[in-house]
C-alpha cells in the first residue's frame, strides 16, 4: 500500500518534472497520484488542469507556458507536497464541469463569489499552505529544486 507521504513524493516529483518541461501534460496525468486520504493531491491536480487544460498534449516549454500566477501556485504546491502538513482548505474544485457550465451560461459571478469565499478561508497568497508561517517554515529547503521563473507570461 502506498502511504500518504509516498503519494506526495510521487506527486512532487511529477509536478516538478512538469514545471521543468521534462514531461508533457499526458505523462503528468498518468503519473500524478490521487488519493481520498490526502485532499491536497486532488486540489493540485485540479489546479494543473485549470491552468493548463488538457485539450491537447503539451509541455510547459512549448508556447502554452503557465500563466505566472498559476506557476507560482504550483511551485508552492511542490513545497507543500514535501511537508507533513494536513491540507486545511475547504473543498473547492478549481476545474469542474459545474463551474465550466456556469461560466458558459454567463453566471461567472456565482463561480467568482464561491472562489472568493474559498480564498478568504485562509491566507490565499500562500495556498496550498493555510498559514504564511507554515509556508515560510518549509519554503527555504525546496528552493533549489524549483525551476527559475518563466519569462513571457501574461
Amino acid at each position: 500500500m502506498v502511504t500518504k507521504y509516498a503519494s506526495r513524493e510521487l506527486a512532487a516529483t511529477t509536478l516538478i518534472d512538469f514545471l521543468n518541461g521534462k514531461i508533457n501534460s499526458e505523462v503528468f496525468q498518468e503519473r500524478f497520484p490521487l488519493s481520498l486520504q490526502d485532499p491536497v493531491l486532488q486540489a493540485v491536480a485540479d489546479l494543473v488542469w485549470y491552468g493548463f487544460p488538457d485539450f491537447y498534449t503539451h509541455k510547459l516549454s512549448d508556447k502554452s507556458e503557465a500563466p505566472s500566477e498559476v506557476e507560482q501556485l504550483l511551485k508552492r504546491a511542490h513545497v507543500f507536497l514535501h511537508s507533513d502538513l494536513a491540507y486545511e482548505w475547504p473543498r473547492y474544485r478549481f476545474a469542474s464541469l459545474r463551474n465550466l457550465v456556469l461560466r458558459l451560461l454567463g453566471l461567472y459571478s456565482l463561480v467568482r463569489g464561491e472562489f472568493e469565499e474559498f480564498k478568504a478561508a485562509g491566507e490565499w497568497d500562500v495556498w496550498p499552505f493555510f498559514r504564511r508561517v507554515d509556508y515560510e517554515r518549509f519554503a527555504i529547503r525546496d528552493e533549489a529544486e524549483l525551476p527559475a521563473p518563466s519569462s513571457g507570461h501574461n
